[in-house]
């Protein structure tokens, strides 16, 4: 579907002996997925991709109703977001050639970061997103292009708002020329996160290094990963930064396997800044270290096991756990949708039967272990969790 193939050959010992079509690999779910694929590409306006939008809403919650792991719902979510980026973005730049700004005045990379970069998205995913472009020598060749990039990033960022998903709170987008910049300027940000991070430059670090590119020219942001890679080698502290950074928020659990209500969620948790936010820190910052390209989640965890970071048991632990808690998340999301109410982070402990409370506290000691793990390897002193 993602690279609009529909028919994939079968083989035995070299040869062909069946094909299997798009249509059939889709029919245990009807023909939903290949007509909500269609109505994307189709669509001439913003306003019916944001139709498709609430199409992938309803999709989600078939899926959920179906038994398919938290993995595979985000996994295809990502794919459908990821069409209705790209539509968007073409949308965009034929609204741009129209309004007499014209095409793009160079090559350009926009890449999604965080949960969106991870491939981890759920409906409560506000945006996180941003442009790499070509290092241009020219002043104000280089000024002209930022300007063109500057009205683009708006009319894409609006798209996106109005096809559900939300601005994010922090700004980290592409209309930020923070997060808008030569790739020359991308790694100059890069050495000066290196030479001081600290407080909220730490968050906007994290953020980054789950960049992923969607659309445009690839090699930009392939190649900005690589620089992260190589560069990270001179500054070595970084590890206990990060690894310190995720011991500053605890794991909601007390004395005896209590679970710890936030005050803020009254009689519950934030499953994301909690929970959830443990397995991902680890595995960002583990496959680091590591110098693996990965950036979901589940991608690094399996990576971090051949590279035997983990047993094969202690991976199928985490994978557990961490779906479990994703589960939780994406179901509390579709309950606050179908409500009409604010999406949110929490999880109402009272609310969950006696199993998947026993289910939630084993997710959360998983979390616990995680970052007690980070801790020790890092040398993290002076926090107690």
């Amino acid at each position: 579907m993602k690279h609009n193939i529909k028919h994939l050959p079968v083989l035995a010992n070299g040869k062909m002996n069946g094909m299997v079509t798009l249509r059939k690999l889709t029919d245990f779910r009807g023909n939903l997925v290949l007509e909500m694929v269609k109505e994307i590409d189709d669509a001439d306006n913003i306003e019916r991709l944001a139709l498709q939008h609430k199409s992938v809403a309803s999709f989600i919650e078939r899926m959920l109703n179906e038994g398919a792991t938290p993995h595979e719902i985000c996994s295809l979510t990502t794919e459908f977001n990821d069409r209705i980026l790209r539509r968007i973005i073409e949308l965009s730049e034929q609204s741009m050639v129209k309004n007499e700004y014209g095409a793009p005045p160079t090559d350009y990379c926009w890449i999604t970061m965080g949960s969106e970069g991870r491939k981890e998205q759920t409906l409560s995913t506000d945006q996180d997103n941003g442009i790499i472009y070509p290092h241009i020598d020219d002043e104000e060749q280089h000024r002209q292009a930022d300007r063109y990039f500057a009205v683009l990033a708006e009319k894409i960022v609006s798209g996106l708002e109005q096809c559900g998903f939300p601005r994010c709170k922090g700004d980290v987008m592409a209309t930020n020329p923070k997060w808008r910049k030569s790739l020359s300027d991308w790694k100059r940000m890069m050495n000066a996160w290196f030479s001081h991070m600290q407080g909220e430059e730490i968050r906007m670090f994290t953020i980054f290094l789950d960049f992923r590119p969607v659309y445009g020219r690839m090699e930009l942001a392939q190649e900005l990963r690589q620089y992260f890679l190589t560069k990270k080698k001179e500054f070595p502290f970084i590890y206990n930064l990060l690894a310190e950074d995720d011991a500053m928020s605890s794991v909601p659990l007390g004395m005896f396997g209590r679970i710890v209500y936030d005050k803020k969620v009254g009689d519950g948790i934030d499953i994301k800044g909690g929970a959830l936010v443990h397995f991902v820190n680890t595995m960002r910052l583990l496959a680091i270290f590591e110098g693996l390209e990965a950036v979901s989640t589940i991608e690094r965890l399996h990576q971090l096991t051949m590279h035997q970071v983990f047993t094969k048991e202690e991976e199928e632990e985490v994978l557990d756990s961490f779906n479990t808690l994703l589960y939780f998340r994406i179901r509390e999301n579709m309950n606050q949708y179908k409500q009409s109410l604010p999406l949110s982070n929490d999880l109402h402990v009272p609310g969950l039967s006696k199993e998947e409370q026993i289910r939630l506290k084993k997710a959360l000691n998983t979390a616990k272990w995680l970052q007690q793990k980070l801790m020790r390897q890092f040398q993290v002193r002076g926090i107690r969790i």
